[in-house]
């Protein structure tokens, strides 16, 4: 993710279980992460951005159920 302007990542409720990416802040402006309805977001600090340019994380779905409620952990240079 380059951009100036903060960025915002909808993850979808529709990816399955075992998908993991990795995203990257390669410019000044924050990425925020937003679980879509039927998602759910789960860090152990409950940070939903990535901490500050070159900062890195990771995304994994550990599960979804019907296929709608992806749950995704999420990992790494993370903040608030």
């Amino acid at each position: 993710c380059t951009n100036a302007s903060a960025i915002t990542v909808t993850l979808p409720n529709s990816l399955g279980e075992g998908f993991t990416c990795e995203l990257v802040q390669g410019g000044a402006g924050q990425v925020t992460l937003s679980a879509a309805g039927g998602a759910t977001l789960n860090n152990r600090q409950s940070h939903t951005k990535i901490v500050g340019q070159h900062g890195a994380v990771r995304l994994v779905v550990t599960g979804n159920s019907g296929g709608v409620a992806a749950v995704y952990n999420l990992a790494g240079d993370t903040g608030v």
